[in-house]
This record gives C-alpha cells, sequence and structure tokens, in this order.
C-alpha cells in the first residue's frame, strides 16, 4: 500500500506530465500555422521563379522561330529562282 509521501510522488508525477503534454500542445499549435506560412510563401516564390524561367524560354523559343521562318522564306525564294532557271534550261 502507497504511503502519503509515495502518493504525492505520483500524483507530483502525472501532473508535470500532463502540464508538460499541454505545454507542448500550446507550443506546436501556436508554431504549426506560422511554419505552413512559410512552407507556402517559400513554394509561392520557387513557382512564381519557374513561371518566369518558363517565360524567358518561351520569349526565345518564339524569338528563334522567326528567325527560322525568315531563313525558310529565303531559302524558299531561292528554290524558286533554282527551278526558274532549270525550267528556262529544259
Amino acid at each position: 500500500m502507497m504511503d502519503g509521501h509515495e502518493l504525492a510522488e505520483v500524483v507530483g508525477t502525472v501532473g508535470m506530465f500532463t502540464l508538460a503534454t499541454v505545454l507542448l500542445v500550446a507550443v506546436v499549435t501556436r508554431i504549426a500555422p506560422r511554419w505552413r506560412t512559410r512552407v507556402a510563401t517559400a513554394s509561392d516564390a520557387d513557382y512564381r521563379a519557374l513561371a518566369e524561367s518558363s517565360v524567358r524560354a518561351q520569349e526565345e523559343l518564339t524569338r528563334q522561330l522567326t528567325a527560322i521562318g525568315a531563313r525558310l522564306s529565303e531559302v524558299e525564294g531561292r528554290m524558286s529562282s533554282v527551278e526558274r532557271v532549270l525550267r528556262d534550261v529544259e
């Protein structure tokens, strides 16, 4: 059977465990929203950087396609000239 001193130790231990649990839950509930906000902000910044690099890549591709189109038109013009010359020679 427990005497008064042992009972006080058990009650004190249970009380300290309960207090530690309550404090831990309080701290976690205060910190969790801030952590989620930081993570969301970091993700937004990463997505924004990815979108900006995609736009730059698309602009570069558009520029290259325009240059290729101009060269193709030039080659088509030269090809027409060669075809005319060949028909004239026949």
